[in-house]
């Protein structure tokens, strides 16, 4: 495991590139377009805000078996009730740089209308910059902190995407650091 020294969990790859660690990181949060935000918006609190239990976590990218429509986010913590954890940026590609959320364990927030587990199955393969087969939340994937996801299986996917969305956007003032939009 490439775990964070020191093993907490938000954890980074232990021998980062050229221009990321701990200094990349402590300019992240100091640019303007970071700023101090509101207490953390947990994954519980997301999920509660569409009224759905949640399964989960696994570990990015271990397979998720629901075969159902559903929900899900991608997390910093194993803990649903945690706050961010203080992580080391690494590679996060210049022009994601002014999205990140430093006090926030929620990354992104996701639908998927047919099976849940086919759906994360693309997000796992995508590959950043590409149109295809998960463009939304690309932003997560070059990151290289611990990531873990959370589900729930509805059948108004589309619905509880957009409460959850809209909640975390009315406590935090912005989206999700991988959503685009509402």
């Amino acid at each position: 495991d490439a775990g964070y020294p020191g093993g907490r969990e938000g954890g980074c790859a232990s021998e980062p590139p050229a221009g990321c660690g701990p200094r990349a990181l402590r300019q992240l949060r100091s640019e303007p377009a970071v700023g101090r935000m509101p207490a953390s918006f947990t994954v519980r609190d997301v999920f509660a805000a569409a009224g759905l239990l949640f399964r989960g976590p696994v570990e990015w990218p271990a397979a998720v078996e629901e075969r159902r429509p559903g929900v899900y986010v991608i997390a910093l913590t194993s803990n649903p009730d945690d706050p961010a954890p203080d992580i080391e940026l690494e590679c996060i590609p210049e022009a994601e740089r002014t999205r990140w959320l430093a006090e926030q364990t929620v990354l992104y927030i996701g639908r998927a209308t047919h099976a849940l587990r086919g759906r994360l199955a693309q997000f796992y393969r995508h590959e950043y910059g590409k149109s295809a087969p998960h463009r939304g939340g690309q932003a997560v994937i070059p990151l290289k902190c611990r990531r873990w996801v959370y589900w729930a299986a509805t059948d108004s996917p589309i619905k509880a995407e957009s409460q959850m969305i809209n909640a975390f956007f009315d406590k935090v003032r912005k989206l999700p650091y991988a959503n685009r939009r509402r």
